[in-house]
């Protein structure tokens, strides 16, 4: 008999749908777990307030409908707990809270006053092995599994078409400015070439994006605003390095991952999450080589949807 997963976002500000609409990674990783899913024999549903309401590979999206009495074995909440209070009176087997950040606990007030993240009922996933140390340290909790982010190996181009738009000056940064820009332009001064700095930021970043650099009187500074995926990935193309020297922690980077296989130079601070998700970091002083390229695309393949799923998988059947 199928098992029945229930994946309950929490905070998202985003339309939650099953077409290519503008969600953030968290959003976006689920979806496409939850597909996978899905393809391996599972009864998916995924419950969010902001949602298009149909079915898509198999899963079906659906509101918090208050009624709702469909049997969960797996109740996955997606971000926050806010999921596991929601469905506390509900007939469950397995509670799985599924983090993606570090300020979960900012999210999740309201409910902490209730209840507990160390509440020996709930299970907890990670992200990477940086952010289940993290939250074991910062609440006390045992029971933690990780099930990495991940990618889809299938969107970008090959190695040919890639390395042929490849110039030697081009540097991109597409994260929320608020990550430590400041230092990238720091950096920056000690690179003693012409370049071309590529920004793009995420939609919910991109009006501190334009008021910080309409201040900053920099040619070099090329502003792209917000960009879908396919268009990002056809910026990664063109640059030669993806200039990240940050002290945000991420918890795992997807970022990473894209720009690994699109041949882009990491030259980041290996902060937290981002020792995961980066192979062969490097400085623009240093002379990177092809193989370190490809050597790196192999290691950003291997995070995609289907080993995400077996771990998943794996995970659920151990508990």
């Amino acid at each position: 008999m199928k098992k029945n997963i229930l994946f309950y976002f929490g905070f998202h500000t985003n339309l939650i749908d099953y077409g290519d609409g503008n969600l953030g990674g968290t959003e976006t990783v689920t979806i496409n777990l939850a597909h996978q899913l899905s393809k391996m024999g599972y009864n998916v549903t995924i419950m969010a307030q902001n949602i298009s309401y149909g079915e898509k590979n198999g899963v079906f999206y659906t509101g918090d409908n208050p009624d709702y009495s469909e049997p969960i074995d797996y109740l996955i909440s997606v971000g926050s707990m806010r999921g596991v209070t929601r469905f506390k009176n509900h007939k469950v087997g397995k509670f799985i809270i599924y983090w993606h950040n570090t300020e979960q606990d900012y999210w999740d007030k309201e409910y902490l006053e209730e209840d507990s993240y160390e509440n020996p009922n709930y299970h907890h996933i990670a992200v990477s092995d940086w952010h289940k140390k993290f939250i074991s340290y910062s609440y006390g909790i045992e029971n933690i599994d990780v099930v990495p982010n991940f990618i889809n190996p299938e969107l970008f181009s090959s190695e040919k078409e890639i390395l042929k738009q490849k110039e030697g000056n081009k540097f991109i940064y597409t994260s929320d400015l608020e990550r430590d820009f400041d230092k990238v332009l720091e950096k920056l001064k000690d690179y003693k070439k012409n370049y071309e700095l590529h920004v793009s930021v995420p939609q919910y970043a991109l009006d501190y994006a334009k008021e910080y650099l309409s201040k900053i009187n920099n040619p070099n500074i090329i502003f792209h605003e917000s960009l879908n995926k396919r268009d990002l990935y056809k910026l990664m193309e063109k640059c030669d390095y993806w200039l990240y020297p940050t002290d945000y922690f991420e918890t795992f980077c997807i970022t990473a991952l894209e720009m690994q296989m699109n041949y882009v130079v990491p030259i980041t601070s290996m902060v937290a999450g981002l020792q995961h998700s980066v192979e062969l970091n490097q400085d623009f002083n240093n002379n990177d080589t092809l193989s370190n390229k490809q050597h790196r695309r192999t290691f950003a393949e291997w995070y995609n949807v289907e080993n995400a799923a077996i771990t998943f998988e794996n995970i659920l059947g151990s508990w």
